[in-house]
């Protein structure tokens, strides 16, 4: 997984993930990866 993110990144694709809010509700989202570290990675969410 963290390979795809990284190739996204370097491509500037976007990507389509699915994220569980705080409440438990499950969504699509489609995201740019703006930085990625060794255990995490900030995107820019297009859907909210």
């Amino acid at each position: 997984m963290k390979e795809q993110l990284l190739k996204a990144r370097q491509r500037n694709q976007l990507i389509d993930l699915m994220y569980m809010s705080k409440g438990g509700e499950i969504t699509k989202r489609r995201v740019k990866i703006v930085k990625m570290t060794t255990e995490s990675f900030r995107a820019y969410c297009f859907v909210k």
